[in-house]
């Protein structure tokens, strides 16, 4: 053993408990310093090697760590920038050079320039509202900016948008039974911008298509399709009681090139289980000369008898009364200048492979057939099958001139010739094509009830129920809307607002009478009350002197009740004096004004890393990360396990001062013995010396 280790490990102990002591005088120090996070020591040996007759001591090593993780208690304050945080995460700081550090010290007050600065001289580190919303940067601190406060001047914000939720008395008074409808309602009135109707007629069946395009956006159109067998109907409603006699699609065109972009282009009418298709992919919408092409997609039986000229029977060609056909097709609505055209269509056989095609302008019918005037067909054509297949061999297409200057266009690509039992006859599907050119400047069509509703704006419009709400333009003046709910048929309910400031003697009209309203929308409600999945959920407009506005109704609802209001809330404010702010717990710091109303202006965010009692500790109780604490993960308050953020209180020390004296106690004893060792061993040391003497 050697005298010289004893001593030395003495020394090593009694530099441990010194250092323990420190720890334990930087925590009492510290018992009051707010989010101050306690050290301690915690030691460990060094065993030097030891033969088997003699031991040789070792020593210990210290290292110092702190309860970080460690919440200490909360205390309330009476500012409204103290804060504290609830559960995991730091507030992000800067010092004085710019680097960004992690704090628990919530102890922020106003500095001179209106900077949230805490008691160590960090600056409180947030995310503005000036440019919206704001979005959090993950893995970093950029975007971040000073909380900074010094707004204390008047200041008025504009409404741009609220919440509007009311309930809708299922049972209230229905103002008017009516109201306008797209063709795919199939009521009446229904409103479209152009028809095109199809009527066929043979000895084996009668089948008629009517096509409804109706503009109901921005560069969309509904095509609807209604077929029947047997008689024409007289329009709507349609007998849709066959199945499937009615079918409707939305086609969406692009604004530069007049090109479908979306949509199904393709009808099926299977009415009686016989299908009519028709086709739409030549549909266009652009601006220039009309188009009215069309298709037709029809079989004219190879076993029917030819025509008998030889007996002295005459084709349609001829335009004699006499004429014979076996099929006739009726088109009606098909336009080259603006205004419709009906075109008859007659089909007779004239040879084992051949088909005669004529045309002729069903306005100059007499009698409703032969003789046309003037006595000839528009145009006729010589359709010559494939004896074999019964595909058309030729002419492709046909044109038939409807005006000195222009026609239409017929596709005959589609038609055949094959017997009536033919299977390829039963397995495909009749049917024709349409390209049309739709004017995009055509007015965009929408439902609406028909009658002296407020949407009118008359002096005896007739209403349901009203509500008013207020709203600020950019000069901060109230700006009171008027809201009228007028219920229709079917659960629809208008819903229109005005200007209260343009009210005559408090009521209709608002302005001149029929001046539009600032907006109206027509909301339809399902069976469960709720608005219908094709409603409007918003409505828009622009607030007289002030922004575009927006009202999310999507909490509206028809129920059983009165008229009650759900929810009202509009966001800006009139003009007001800052006289406080409120922080609320997920981190939104609100400008507080005379007038009772809020106004977020920053967001402050919350950082962690994986190991917070690795980080590095800073003067001013703030940390810095290093390399076991892992990176930072930034986030909102509330969110991804961080904690939530409380105003007007702060994080006291997590000091436990008892503890703390006790632990001053026992390293008082350790450094007293360690020391009595080295003393033991000095003395030891003389006696060695004197053995010489």
């Amino acid at each position: 053993m050697s005298l010289y280790g004893t001593m030395s490990t003495a020394v090593s102990g009694m530099n441990a408990q010194a250092n323990r002591l420190s720890t334990v005088s930087d925590n009492i120090a510290n018992v009051n310093t707010t989010g101050y996070k306690r050290a301690s020591t915690s030691f460990s040996s060094l065993i030097l090697p030891s033969g088997s007759g003699n031991y040789n001591s070792g020593s210990v090593d210290t290292s110092v760590r702190r309860a970080i993780s460690q919440e200490g208690d909360i205390s309330y304050t009476n500012s409204d920038t103290n804060l504290s945080i609830s559960g995991a995460g730091f507030f992000i700081v800067k010092d004085a050079s710019g680097a960004s550090l992690l704090t628990r010290d919530g102890s922020f007050l106003k500095d001179q320039s209106g900077n949230l600065v805490n008691s160590a001289g960090y600056t409180l580190m947030g995310y503005s509202y000036n440019s919206g919303e704001p979005a959090v940067v993950v893995n970093g601190f950029s975007g971040l900016v000073p909380i900074n406060l010094s707004g204390g001047g008047l200041s008025s914000v504009p409404s741009t948008g609220g919440i509007f939720d009311v309930n809708l008395p299922a049972n209230g008074k229905e103002v008017t039974p009516y109201m306008s409808h797209a063709p795919s309602d199939n009521k009446v009135p229904a409103y479209y911008d152009r028809k095109f109707t199809v009527a066929s007629s043979d000895p084996v069946e009668d089948f008629y298509a009517d096509v409804y395009m109706t503009k109901i956006g921005n560069n969309q159109w509904e095509v609807t399709a209604f077929g029947r067998h047997g008689a024409q109907s007289s329009g709507f409603p349609y007998d849709v009681s066959d199945p499937s006699p009615m079918a409707t699609t939305t086609l969406t065109f692009d604004p530069a090139t007049g090109a479908i972009v979306s949509g199904n282009p393709t009808l099926t009418i299977s009415s009686l289980n016989d299908p009519f298709t028709i086709d739409l992919s030549g549909m266009t919408q652009a601006v220039g000369p009309a188009t009215n092409n069309m298709g037709a997609h029809t079989n004219l039986p190879s076993d029917v008898p030819e025509i008998d000229t030889a007996a002295g029977e005459l084709p349609p060609s001829s335009n004699d009364p006499a004429s014979i056909y076996f099929a006739k097709q009726t088109w009606n609505g098909l336009s080259d200048a603006g205004s419709p055209i009906k075109i008859d269509a007659y089909y007779t056989k004239t040879g084992p492979d051949t088909w005669e095609a004529s045309f002729f302008n069903a306005a100059t019918a007499t009698a409703g057939g032969f003789p046309y005037r003037p006595p000839q067909a528009l145009a006729t054509a010589t359709l010559t099958f494939d004896a074999a297949t019964g595909a058309l061999v030729s002419p492709a297409s046909i044109t038939v001139p409807t005006s000195t200057t222009g026609g239409f266009d017929i596709d005959l690509t589609g038609m055949t010739s094959l017997p009536s039992n033919d299977p390829r006859v039963a397995d495909q599907s009749g049917g024709m094509s349409l390209s049309f050119n739709l004017s995009p400047s055509t007015g965009v069509f929408e439902r609406s009830l028909i009658g002296q509703t407020p949407a009118q704006n008359q002096v005896n419009s007739t209403y349901t129920n009203k509500t008013s709400l207020v709203a600020y333009d950019k000069l901060g003046n109230t700006v009171q809307l008027d809201i009228y709910y007028s219920k229709g048929p079917d659960d629809y309910w208008e819903m229109t607002v005005f200007n209260h400031a343009d009210a005559s003697l408090g009521g209709f009209p608002y302005g001149n009478a029929g001046s539009p309203p600032l907006a109206t929308e027509l909301l339809r409600f399902d069976s469960e009350g709720k608005l219908a999945a094709d409603s409007p959920t918003s409505i828009s407009f622009n607030l007289p002197g002030g922004e575009p506005m927006t009202l999310d109704l999507s909490g509206t609802s028809q129920l059983a009740a009165g008229f009650t209001t759900i929810e009202a809330h509009v966001n800006g404010h009139g003009a007001s004096a800052v006289t406080g702010y409120n922080i609320a717990s997920d981190g939104i710091v609100s400008l507080k004004y005379a007038d009772g109303s809020f106004d977020p202006v920053y967001r402050i965010p919350l950082a962690n890393v994986a190991s917070p009692d690795n980080l590095t500790a800073l003067t001013g109780n703030a940390f810095a990360v290093s390399n076991t604490s892992g990176v930072t993960i930034t986030g909102f308050a509330n969110t991804g396990g961080l904690g939530s953020i409380k105003a007007r209180s702060l994080e006291n020390s997590n000091v436990d001062l008892a503890s703390e004296l006790t632990e001053m106690i026992q390293a008082q004893k350790s450094y007293t013995a360690n020391s009595k060792v080295f003393q033991t061993g000095s003395n030891l040391l003389d006696v060695l010396v004197n053995l010489q003497r």
